[in-house]
């Protein structure tokens, strides 16, 4: 297999439930330039969930298929993401000091912060997505959001301090990303909006993202020091939805 290849199926092993992971070889090297593939590795997500809307969506209530969808996605990726919004949510609880909020974060029990962060993501992007004007208008959605917001992720990964947290599964994977792997994300992470969205709309989409990323970033070294595997995935929904929230309006 071409290293191209192996790191691809790498990020596909770390960040969803194909059963790939017999497929790859492990290094240290492999494991940072995994990253650059986060954008490819929401393509397969955006498929899954634009496959579940369509089919749900010939048979079923709108909302229902919306909901489907949403499941899918959870399923596909093992909750990997959300699990993160829940622990960083946590993370930012009453806890005053920066390493006992890292030490919730850890904490396999979900907590009153968790709950709520994870319970309004959730019906944000299910309001979000049940109320675009057309079932072709909600994919176009999904295709765009699913990559551009795994982008944001690679792009913290590339430019800010990371913090060790030993328990995080995606710790090898999320500490350093190569130069060169900007070209595989930046261009994954941009083409479906490109192709589907007008330059207007796509002007305000990337702005919110980035407002979006710049914020969270500046919270995240505010509380914790720099990022942690958890507040990637938190990264990922809050940007998810920031795109799904601009698509709409726009």
């Amino acid at each position: 297999m071409s290293r191209a290849g192996n790191d691809l199926l790498l990020a596909v092993s770390y960040f969803t439930r194909l059963p790939v992971a017999g497929l790859v070889e492990y290094s240290e090297a492999a494991l940072e330039r995994a990253a650059g593939w986060f954008p490819f590795v929401g393509w397969l997500v955006a498929v899954v969930a634009i496959s579940v809307l369509w089919l749900a969506g010939q048979v079923l209530p709108f909302q229902l298929a919306v909901l489907l969808s949403m499941a899918a996605t959870i399923l596909f990726t093992g909750a990997f993401h959300e699990d993160g919004l829940a622990d960083t949510a946590d993370g930012f609880g009453p806890v005053g000091d920066r390493d006992k909020a890292l030490a919730v974060m850890k904490d396999s029990r979900l907590g009153t912060f968790g709950a709520l962060g994870l319970g309004l993501v959730l019906a944000i992007k299910f309001l979000a997505l049940s109320h675009f004007d057309s079932l072709s208008t909600a994919i176009v959605a999904l295709a765009v959001a699913h990559p551009l917001s795994r982008l944001s992720v690679a792009v913290v990964i590339a430019t800010q301090p990371y913090v060790s947290q030993a328990a995080s599964r995606a710790r090898s994977v999320a500490q350093g990303l190569p130069a060169r792997g900007w070209l595989m994300a930046l261009p994954a992470g941009l083409l479906p909006a490109l192709v589907f969205v007008d330059a207007r709309t796509l002007l305000i989409t990337l702005g919110v993202v980035a407002l979006v990323t710049v914020l969270l970033v500046w919270a995240f070294r505010r509380r914790f020091g720099g990022y942690t595997g958890d507040t990637l995935g938190a990264l990922q929904q809050i940007s998810e939805i920031g795109i799904l929230l601009s698509l709409l309006a726009l």
